[in-house]
């Protein structure tokens, strides 16, 4: 379980982090960390935090936001808005 949630949330990193790599973002990036803001069931923060510190050591310009809490409270913000880059929520088709 721990393999695959790993595999699939760096998928999710590398492709959000993929943009500072592109030719001629390079003093933007230097300049500023991309953000990624990831909104995850509860039940994953040891998992993700974990990860977190892994690929915080291999990305410097990364800087990785969490927003854990219920499922059905996280689903209520993604639908009114709520700012994220990606969402790992169990049960949920969205």
């Amino acid at each position: 379980m721990f393999k695959k949630l790993a595999v699939i949330i760096m998928s999710v990193f590398l492709v959000s982090g993929a943009s500072a790599a592109t030719p001629g973002l390079e003093v933007q990036a230097a300049a500023k960390k991309t953000e990624i803001i990831v909104s995850a069931a509860a039940s994953l923060q040891d998992s993700l935090d974990k990860i977190a510190v892994l690929y915080e050591k291999q990305h410097s310009d990364i800087d990785l936001v969490f927003n854990y809490g219920a499922s059905g409270t996280l689903q209520k913000q993604i639908e009114q808005g709520a700012p994220r880059t990606c969402s790992s929520l169990p049960g949920i088709s969205r």
